[in-house]
């Protein structure tokens, strides 16, 4: 008897590590041996000491929160399923059940919105969405049918959701620990998948009028600042848009246009023949509110449309690191993502239009 009961401790012993080895695993190899077991106890512990981190920081109207994982979850929690549609064939994902904080619940911690905010949510990859105040308190966003994406206006307006969770699973490293997501009480409707953003790190309030200056030296000083620089716009007809690789449609004015400014005697309008013989002379040095500068050969820039500087994109101005102006366009993006593109410059602040050396 007693040679059964050693027999029967040994294997209950065996038994509950493995069902540590499965809690602790969550998708991950459970052939955990015993030697393995101290390895999951370290693991845990140094998955605690993480939920105290900080996992975003919100700038508001009244400064700025950081907020770890279980802050937000001890704030009520909205569930739904949300799930996206991309182009081009068009490919739906989801919808699946997510569970987060609603993003108006946690501006509310830091002084909520005004009636002119626009709001921006930043990825640890650069990656930026800008929304209005009724696209986030009113779910005035574009939905489609999952089934036949079309557009459809079936069932409740989406949430805008800052998710922790999927099915009932912490999100993993693929979107996690945070993600944006658009949640409706049943798997009825989609949304385009640029509206997702995932890794969030940062959000930021700010005021759709908020002013801004951009300064050119060059052979004539000029400066543009909000209002001069959409007069620029109706100068030169319809805004000059780009769309890009995730679909998101920028706006703005050409480059070219902008060098022209700079130059004596300038012609003011992209593709004139005479103007575009004048930049050919000049290097154009576009310079970010970080320092980062790019430097193109006015010859190859001139007249070529594939240079912009928007200043919204999808109608909205642009917010964070991109604010209030960056170029973009065809000759600027070279990867699946536009942060991936070494010509990309965010937050612009000056161009420089200099005299190549003979």
């Amino acid at each position: 008897m007693r040679g059964r009961e050693v027999l029967a401790a040994a294997l209950l012993v065996l038994l509950l590590a493995g069902a540590v080895a499965v809690a602790a695993g969550c998708g991950a190899s459970t052939a955990a041996g015993r030697g393995q077991t101290a390895a999951v106890a370290v693991t845990m512990t140094g998955a605690d000491s993480k939920e105290s981190a900080p996992v975003v920081s919100v700038i508001g109207l009244d400064g700025t929160k950081s907020f770890t994982l279980p802050e937000l979850k001890a704030m009520p929690a909205a569930q739904g399923y949300g799930g996206y549609i991309c182009p081009p064939n068009p490919q739906v994902t989801g919808p699946v059940e997510y569970r987060g904080v609603t993003l108006v619940d946690l501006l509310a911690k830091v002084g909520g919105l005004a009636a002119d905010s626009v709001v921006s949510v930043a990825a640890t990859d650069g990656y930026v969405m800008t929304f209005t105040r009724e696209q986030i308190s009113k779910g005035a966003l574009v939905t489609y049918d999952p089934a036949s994406s079309k557009v459809t206006k079936a069932g409740d307006a989406p949430q805008t959701v800052v998710a922790y969770e999927c099915q009932g699973q912490p999100l993993g490293k693929k979107e996690g620990p945070l993600r944006l997501v658009f949640l409706t009480s049943k798997p009825d409707q989609v949304v385009e998948g640029f509206l997702w953003v995932k890794w969030v790190s940062r959000i930021q309030v700010r005021s759709n009028s908020d002013d801004w200056a951009l300064r050119l030296d060059g052979p004539s000083q000029v400066s543009f600042n909000r209002g001069s620089f959409a007069d620029l716009e109706d100068q030169n007809g319809d805004k000059t848009t780009w769309e890009d690789v995730q679909g998101r449609t920028w706006s703005g004015v050409p480059l070219s246009v902008l060098v022209a400014a700079a130059i004596p005697n300038g012609v003011a309008q992209a593709g004139a023949s005479g103007q575009e013989s004048a930049e050919k002379a000049y290097s154009i040095e576009v310079v970010g509110a970080d320092g980062h500068t790019v430097t193109l050969d006015g010859a190859d820039m001139a007249g070529n449309p594939g240079y912009l500087v928007a200043n919204e994109m999808e109608g909205i101005p642009l917010g964070d690191a991109e604010f209030p102006l960056s170029l973009v366009g065809s000759s600027v993006a070279s990867g699946k993502y536009l942060t991936d593109a070494k010509l990309f410059v965010p937050g612009i602040t000056e161009i420089r239009v200099l005299p190549k050396e003979k």
